[in-house]
């Protein structure tokens, strides 16, 4: 297993929330639906 394999595998047994700055930014909104997507994360998107 690789190193990025280990991080992902421990993300995925306890899901974070992650707080993204400026939400409105469609370059921001994709960057927080990656995490979420494979269950490493829980984001949270400020801003309009």
């Amino acid at each position: 297993m690789t190193f990025l394999d280990e991080l992902r595998h421990r993300a995925g047994k306890r899901p974070r929330r992650v707080v993204f700055p400026e939400g409105g930014d469609p370059r921001i909104s994709e960057a927080a639906l990656a995490p979420a997507a494979h269950g490493h994360a829980d984001p949270l998107l400020l801003g309009p």
